[in-house]
């Protein structure tokens, strides 16, 4: 199994970045930021302003930004609980424009199927793909999953389905349907692994049916895109009202699924609370400071995991192959006492005994199967190795995770020592977007570090060299990041 590695891909090092922000005109805990690589800033730092942040989930708002740069919308839970209620007491919406090949003896055909009716046939002799794919998408909005399509020889068969409905067989793919759902996935206070662990056992798939563009913050509101092959929305969308704090909605179906690192980025929308007064005029002199002089767009914090085990040093191990080490690093009680309820039993059951059985034991309710340490602990109950827990039980957005926070500490790095060793002008050696070196004029808001990887192509420099030294004293080269299952 191949873990994407964001090949290719060349972050701007001065843009827009949250926690660049956050560092530039508050200044949090240093300490802390070394050990991601955090070392260096714009201007002088000496006078911080205390304030409190993420006080309430929602003082952090995530919204995903798509490719084509458009804001995702975060609805609220009781919108679209409302959205599903309303839906199963209309039967029909009204709203879906009919296709000009769909007579209004046959719409009245389709409002009138019930369990008892047999299933209906609408021709499709001598209709294009565009047309008979219009009457599929007619059927999915006019009727919510209440009718089942099925493409015959003879055309396309309708029967009746039910709302809901648990036992009712799923029914194949239709052939003029895109062969991917997408839909947006808004939480609070939830990992991204554990809502799609959590659908995934609703609607009894594997986690690994599931796409997005990334990780989002847990202690937060969040939204983001995610993808699964061959899922009709009517299934997801129903479950809605058994989802606590997750919500899903405005669903499309695409011919490709979604990659990791696909979008344009992230909008963060922050309160910063108990600021004190007297601190206004540094706040706004910082502010006029960074709207002139901008940032070092490093990785935050967030990127490195919310407990003391690094999620880039398990990135480590798992580049250099060290199976064990990783597994035991993502299980470790290093993280106590922080570590609490079911999961925390888990885990100092599993420091105790070193029995998987009896941890997957401890793992109460929802824990028990979209945990991360439930996903561990049931592989190697089942007699898996160190290496399978990693390459074939973990999520692939997961192991994902885990790699490019490796990468993005060797970022952070870089970064830091470039300020530290060249400044803030643009040196003859600066790389820009496309991994090249930059053309005469350009400014420091023009200079780009890649991230590395085997597979990205920029042009050598010092940053080349830098990476080199950084991993050789890990024991790592570019070709680590190869298939990890090799």
């Amino acid at each position: 199994m191949i873990i994407t590695l964001f090949t290719g891909r060349v972050p701007s090092w001065f843009r827009v970045s949250f926690n660049s922000i956050l560092t530039y005109i508050i200044v949090k805990n240093r300490g802390m930021e070394v050990d991601y690589g955090i070392t260096n800033y714009l201007g002088d730092r000496k006078v911080s302003v205390p304030c409190v942040l993420k006080e309430l989930y929602s003082d952090f708002i995530v919204q995903e930004i798509s490719a084509d740069e458009t804001v995702l919308r975060i609805a609220t839970a009781s919108e679209m609980r409302n959205f599903v209620k309303n839906e199963e007491e209309k039967g029909v919406d009204e709203s879906a424009a009919v296709p000009s090949v769909i007579s209004a003896e046959q719409v009245s055909a389709l409002d009138g199927l019930n369990k008892d009716s047999k299933p209906l046939l609408i021709p499709t002799e001598g209709l294009s793909k565009d047309e008979r794919k219009a009457i599929h998408e007619f059927l999915r909005l006019r009727y919510q999953g209440k009718l089942g399509s099925e493409t015959s020889e003879k055309g396309i068969e309708v029967s009746y389905c039910g709302v809901n409905s648990k036992t009712r067989k799923r029914k194949r793919w239709a052939k003029d349907c895109p062969n991917h759902c997408y839909f947006t996935l808004a939480k609070e206070n939830k990992d991204t692994s554990y809502a799609l662990g959590l659908i995934a056992k609703f609607l009894n798939v594997t986690v690994n049916t599931f796409r997005t563009h990334g990780i989002k913050d847990r202690r937060a509101v969040t939204c983001q895109r995610v993808s699964c092959n061959r899922i009709e929305k009517e299934r997801i969308l129903s479950l809605n009202p058994r989802l606590r704090d997750i919500v899903v909605y405005d669903f499309s179906y695409q011919d490709q699924e979604l990659k990791m690192g696909g979008h344009w980025g992230n909008r963060f929308s922050i309160i910063l609370r108990s600021i004190p007064p007297e601190t206004r005029d540094i706040l706004e002199e910082r502010l006029k400071e960074f709207e002139k002089d901008g940032f070092i767009n490093y990785f935050g914090t967030q990127r490195f995991g919310s407990c003391d085990t690094n999620t880039a040093v398990v990135g480590k191990h798992i580049l250099r192959r060290d199976w064990e080490g990783a597994v035991r690093l993502i299980l470790s009680n290093e993280h106590l006492p922080g570590y609490l309820g079911t999961v925390g039993n888990a885990v100092r059951c599993w420091e105790k005994t070193r029995d998987a059985s009896q941890a997957l034991k401890q793992l109460k309710g929802s824990q028990a199967f979209a945990s991360i340490e439930a996903i561990i602990f049931r592989c190697l109950a089942k007699g898996g190795t160190w290496q399978q827990c990693i390459t074939e039980a973990l999520p692939i957005n997961l192991r994902s995770l885990y790699v490019h926070a490796y990468q993005s500490l060797l970022w952070n790095k870089v970064a830091s020592r470039r300020v530290a060793e060249k400044g803030t002008t643009v040196c003859p050696d600066d790389l820009g977007k496309d991994g090249q070196k930059l053309a005469d004029g350009a400014s420091i808001f023009d200079v780009y570090i890649p991230l590395p990887g085997e597979n990205t192509n920029y042009e050598r420099n010092y940053v080349s060299e830098w990476y080199e030294e950084m991993m050789k004293e890990d024991g790592l080269t570019n070709s680590s990041f190869s298939s990890l299952e090799e």
